[in-house]
Order: structure tokens, then sequence, then C-alpha cells
């Protein structure tokens, strides 16, 4: 990965663009630029100060900036170009000149590290499954199948070496969700395993690809996304995961009415599509296909005039929620409809049809006007403005959050 921010405005016929230089910042480790932007102004802001990270995700300038003795430079590059036909895509050339500029000269001499990849594999699969198994790895009996995966999340106070007792920052859950996807962790390590001849491993991905099966569907297709485990803990300390339960994330507009037990459509199509692409490249275990096409009737049938997909659902009557109802989520079920397309059901030409007007409605009503609205923006890490900014423009800045 290769990334440096610029700052780009446009008016529609033509653009401008501030691009900081990488080299001469590299130069000046001490003295921490930071740019910015007032849209209401029409300002460009490049300057150098003191930062400090507020909250989970942000950032303010803060007092004390010192400068120590000798010579500091500041330096961009300035751009400017009209345009005949409207904008499509600014930053575009902003993203070919960073490249050029400073991401291929660094790729050639092999950054970021020269290091094989496999190392890096062989650390974390070491750490999940042998030196933090215990406190990584569930297995459980479901009905007749014995399934596994590994836990949403585990910290440092999760050590094997950590005294007192974990604090409970996430309930002990396994999930199958846009963020978090068990199955796609074991795609990964059946992919790895198969390589390698790890018949361990193999058996490991397979338990995960078990479980997401095990998701009960409803008649209409839908299916939950998250296994919590039960509130029961046993004499040493670990919860009960043979008396769980299905839910859904409880990333969720709560102040709208809506809970974790809504199905949210983003976390259903992007399990449903890595259970085809596990057919497709894994293992043809047809269950796979069958559960896919069920789910797939699924958001043809509820599918918005104008294309989009809708985000939440009521648990029980399954009308859609209100909030995000026309929102980029639906990117993720256009990539899932078209990649069932491609296989051999029946109904690839209705998956293609679906898939194409929705991705035609992220492009026309999305895209231009950069609403890059979803479920994180306001719902997890970053809240600020779930009240005042939802579907409208921030002033400052002239663009919708993001």
């Amino acid at each position: 990965m290769f990334r440096s921010p610029a700052l780009i405005a446009g008016d529609g016929t033509a653009i401008v663009a501030l691009v900081p230089d990488l080299q001469v910042c590299e130069r000046y480790p001490l003295r921490p630029w930071f740019l910015d932007v007032d849209a209401s102004e029409q300002k460009f802001v490049f300057g150098i100060s003191r930062a400090e990270t507020e909250g989970h995700v942000g950032f303010r300038k803060v007092g004390g900036t010192v400068f120590p003795k000798g010579r500091t430079e500041i330096g961009f590059y300035w751009r400017g170009f009209r345009v005949k036909e409207g904008i499509k895509d600014p930053w575009e050339a902003v993203s070919r000149f960073l490249w050029r500029k400073y991401g291929r000269p660094l790729f050639q001499q092999g950054q970021p590290s020269k290091i094989p990849l496999d190392r890096y594999v062989e650390t974390a699969y070491g750490w999940a499954f042998n030196r933090w198994e215990k406190i990584v790895w569930r297995e459980f009996q479901m009905g007749e199948t014995k399934v596994g995966a590994c836990r949403l999340i585990v910290t440092a106070s999760d050590s094997p070496n950590s005294p007192g007792k974990r604090p409970s920052w996430e309930k002990d859950s396994i999930w199958n969700q846009a963020w978090f996807s068990s199955l796609r962790s074991a795609s990964g390590l059946y992919r790895y395993a198969r390589r390698t001849g790890n018949v361990a491993l193999k058996e490991r991905a397979c338990m995960t690809k078990e479980l997401a099966l095990s998701a009960p569907q409803r008649a209409e297709g839908i299916f939950p996304s998250v296994f919590l485990a039960s509130d029961r803990y046993s004499e040493d300390g670990v919860q009960s995961w043979e008396e769980g339960r299905w839910s859904n994330s409880d990333r969720v507009p709560a102040e709208r009415g809506i809970t974790r037990e809504w199905y949210h459509v983003l976390d259903t199509s992007w399990t449903a599509l890595q259970v085809v692409r596990w057919y497709r490249e894994l293992e043809g275990d047809e269950r796979l296909l069958r559960y896919a096409k069920r789910y797939a009737d699924f958001p043809l049938e509820r599918q918005e005039e104008k294309g989009f997909f809708p985000a939440w659902l009521h648990p029980e009557t399954l009308e859609p929620a209100k909030i995000l109802f026309e929102s980029p989520e639906t990117s993720l079920s256009v990539t899932f409809l078209l990649e069932l397309a491609d296989q051999k059901t029946g109904r690839g030409e209705a998956y293609r049809k679906a898939a194409l007007k929705g991705m035609d409605a992220v492009i026309d009503e999305i895209i231009p006007d950069g609403r890059w609205e979803d479920f994180e923006t306001y719902w997890s890490c970053s809240p600020f403005g779930r009240e005042e900014y939802y579907g409208k423009k921030i002033e400052r800045s002239g663009m919708y959050k993001q």
C-alpha cells in the first residue's frame, strides 16, 4: 500500500490540487505538517503544527510547536486544469502523480519490506492456532456438526501472561459481517493449508465454513451474521458456545430504533459473496451454491425502483428501515449478484440485470456527490454528526461525511 493526502477542489469545469512534497516532508520529521480545507471560505491551509488524537479517529491542532535551530522547509506541488465535459474523476490525475513521483520509486527499491510474506502468515497462524489457541479459537458442536472459528476480537489483556480478569469490551462472539468475516479469514487459512499440505489447518477452515452454513436461513433466504456465546460461564471462566444464539451486528442506529436483531443486507450479501467464492475457488461443495441461491432471491425481490438495495430490515416483518435506504452499501449486493451470475444457476441473467441496475444507481446518485455514507460513517468509531449531518453536506468541507 502507498497513500498520501492531497487537497482537491473543483467547480464542474476546472480542478485545482495541492500535493505535499513528501521528499521535503521526510527531511523534517520533528516538524509535523497538516492540511486543512474550508470550503465555505474557499480556502486551503497547509502548515506545520503539533497535533493530538481526539477520541478514536480524530485529530486536532494543539499549541507548543517548537522549531529547532536551523533550516525549516515546507513544499508542495500545485496543479490546475480545465475539463471540457464535466469532472468524472478529480482524483485520478493526483493519484497518478503521487504514484509516479513517490510510490513507484519506493516500490522498485523493495519497499515496504523484502521479508517473504509467508513469514507474516506463519507468525499470525502460529499465534492464533498455537501460542494463543485457547484464547483465539472456539470449537463446539452445533447440532450434529462440529464447527469452529476465531473469536471476534482479542486484546493484550487476553494474554496468558496478563493478570486479572479480561475486561468485557466485546461480548464473546463470532462474526460473518462486512468488517469481521470469519468465513473470509477461513478462506485464507484454507488456501495456505492446501498449499502447504497442513491437514489440521484445513480442517479448521472447513469447520468455519460449516459454522457459516449453519446460520439459519428464513424462508425468504435472509440469515443472521453474528453468533453470540451464552452468558453462562464454565468453572474455568469460559462462556458456553453450545448454548449460544444467532443475532447480527450491534453497529446500528439505535437512536432510530434499530437493534442488533435487525438484519443488515450489507452483511448478508458480503457473507453470501464469500460463500460463492469458496464454492468457485476452493471446493465445489454444492451446499454452498444452494445457500447462495436461496439468499439471492431476497435482494432481487426487495430492490428499490431506482436500483438500490435497502440496508436494515425488521427482524420479524422484514420491512426496510428508512435509514440508508438509498446508499452505497448497495455495491456489495451488486458484487455478490454479479459473481453468482457467473455460476450455473439458471437465473444468471436475472442476477446480472438486477446487479447492473444497482450499479447504475450508485454511479448516478452516489459517485457525483461523493455521498459515501454507510453504517460505519455514523454508527461506529466516529459517531459525530449522526443527527445533524446524515444525508447532508458538511458546510466546512463541502462534502458528505465519509
